[in-house]
């Protein structure tokens, strides 16, 4: 936009299917009917800001929609599909002067999702058995992460540096 303010912003899509592979020590440790699927749209929005040479402010946004599946062909109506939506916000700000660089920041992402795992158990037809029993069962995953971090150079003498820390995580 400016010599002291530019934006992004990028999508990705990304469908990736793959299968067991077999090794050549254990050639029957693998499933030749294993599946997995994996598909993600990505959507990412930043943005730098500088107030003056020596502070720049910086910021990012990024939503990811994920779905992976797994099936086993050998065993049908087996396997397990799980759903995430992650969006992830970051902000900093970094501070440079002769003496003194400052790196700053916040991050926090939230992950809400599900797992859904489907069985099928193929018993005996009446009379002799219930016939086949489908067992699904839904987890929900939902949890988050904040992160705060403050890092300071000290430039105390032209080839040594002293670095000061602190960060803080919740989970």
């Amino acid at each position: 936009l400016s010599p002291q303010t530019s934006i992004q912003a990028e999508y990705r899509y990304r469908k990736t299917e793959i299968g067991d592979l077999q090794q050549k020590f254990f050639q029957d440790d693998f499933f030749p009917g294993l599946r997995l699927t994996q598909e993600r749209h990505t959507f990412r929005v930043g943005g730098r800001h500088s107030f003056t040479p020596t502070s720049i402010v910086l910021g990012s946004f990024s939503y990811q929609d994920g779905d992976f599946r797994t099936d086993l062909d050998d065993f049908p109506n087996q396997g397990s599909f799980t759903r995430l939506k992650i969006p992830q916000e970051a902000f900093g700000h970094l501070f440079r002067s002769r003496y003194v660089n400052v790196r700053s920041g916040a991050g926090y992402f939230d992950i809400d999702g599900e797992v859904e795992a489907t069985s099928r158990f193929n018993l005996p037809p009446p009379p002799f058995g219930p016939g086949p029993i489908d067992d699904r069962t839904i987890t929900k995953t939902d949890f988050y992460h904040l992160n705060l971090y403050a890092y300071a150079d000290f430039h105390l003498l032209r080839n040594l540096i002293a670095t000061l820390g602190l960060s803080f995580d919740l989970l």
